[in-house]
């Protein structure tokens, strides 16, 4: 039976090439959406937290982690510990609120340390106003206490779940607006969005 006998071949349109290269177009696109958007969000989710302690910190012996060494580089304004960094000015901060600490400790306990913590305080304070910057005295403190820092690393299952989920729903909205400009050029080309795969009938 020929197409003009026939209404109903009229109401589809064989699938072209153009047809299943835009439907791959659309595949692959949600799916790089999918991790880009997981990627970008990825940070603001924060799914891995670290908590960390130096090696002139109170019980640094007995916490658990990744031992790292505290390095230095002129060209920076920070300091690096493994995946870690600080501020030369923080790290300095940091640093004589440990000594306070130890000082508060033997405070009214061990007078022979507390007058000993208590010069070791007034040395650092007096070197740190003789250097040019923050990061001289942070590199001074590094080589001279040579600085280590653990890290332990925490993961939010709670968030990666909602990073996921948003993800999700962002590849699924793309999807969708993909689908629906799909079948926009469909009704453009062909005046309806109708189209079925050809099938190639064998001579029986």
């Amino acid at each position: 039976m020929s197409e003009k006998n026939n209404p109903q071949m009229k109401e589809y349109v064989s699938e072209k090439w153009w047809h299943r290269l835009l439907k791959v177009v659309i595949y692959i696109s949600t799916i790089i959406v999918l991790f880009l958007s997981a990627a970008i969000l990825y940070d603001s989710f924060k799914v891995v937290s670290y908590t960390y302690s130096y090696s002139f910190e109170e019980g640094y012996d007995k916490f658990k982690g990744k031992e790292y060494d505290c390095k230095t580089y002129s060209y920076l304004k920070y300091i690096s510990c493994g995946k870690g960094t600080i501020s030369a000015s923080d790290f300095n901060q940091l640093f004589l609120l440990s000594l306070q600490i130890e000082l508060k400790r033997y405070k009214g306990k061990n007078q022979k340390k507390y007058k000993l913590v208590k010069k070791i305080i007034a040395l650092y304070k007096k070197k740190k106003q003789l250097m040019e910057s923050d990061h001289k005295f942070s590199e001074y403190i590094i080589i001279n206490k040579k600085v280590k820092r653990k890290e332990q690393r925490h993961i939010n299952y709670k968030n990666s779940i909602s990073l996921v989920g948003v993800s999700l729903a962002i590849g699924a909205g793309w999807f969708i607006a993909s689908m629906i400009l799909y079948k926009l050029i469909l009704y453009i080309a062909h005046g309806h969005t109708r189209v079925r795969k050809q099938v190639n009938k064998g001579i029986g």
